[in-house]
């Protein structure tokens, strides 16, 4: 069964408990090479909902004393897309992270878009470009250390044509990076 009706199949198909064993593994492992590494994740792809990925993970790692040094999720808005959603979400983290005792930790967004329900038609108008633009304008007023567009390439989701030409929401892009 499909996790988001008509898209993807979940990524992990193992248990919590197996995640956050597998996770403390990684975590120490790469800590005991490097200290100043940064650990985290776990670029959770339902980001905005409670989980035992989400709640469970940081009470986890609370508990196991485990290295969390940032925190991340997607997030593709399903109903009535609102650009400050990122940003309502990040802030939503930051109170989180902060009750489990993850002060410290960075917040990531690893994949956004507007959604992705859209056509390339949509991806490609001034809707989309204004809400690009509109999103990372809010999420600079966010507590996100990092915020990663999906996707840059001539994709169907893309800043790109097929035929290479910059769509609409690239210059909008451009615009915020002058």
């Amino acid at each position: 069964a499909s996790w988001f009706p008509g898209f993807a199949q979940p990524f992990w198909t193992g248990t919590p408990q197996q995640y956050y064993t597998l996770y403390e593994k990684v975590a120490r492992a790469l800590k005991s090479l490097n200290p100043a590494l940064k650990v985290g994740g776990p670029g959770l792809a339902a980001g905005t909902m409670p989980s035992a990925y989400r709640e469970g993970l940081l009470d986890y790692c609370a508990e196991h004393k485990v290295p969390l040094d940032f925190y991340s999720w997607h997030d593709y808005p399903r109903q009535n897309p609102d650009p400050q959603e990122f940003a309502r979400v990040a802030r939503e983290y930051r109170k989180l992270l902060d009750a489990k005792g993850f002060r410290n930790a960075d917040i990531h967004l690893t994949e956004w878009n507007m959604t992705l329900r859209m056509t390339p038609e949509a991806q490609a108008s001034m809707e989309a470009a204004a809400f690009a633009a509109a999103a990372q304008i809010y999420m600079l007023d966010s507590p996100l250390e990092f915020s990663f567009y999906y996707r840059g390439d001539a994709g169907q989701m893309g800043f790109l044509d097929a035929n290479g030409s910059l769509r609409k929401k690239a210059y909008a892009y451009k615009a915020l990076g002058m």
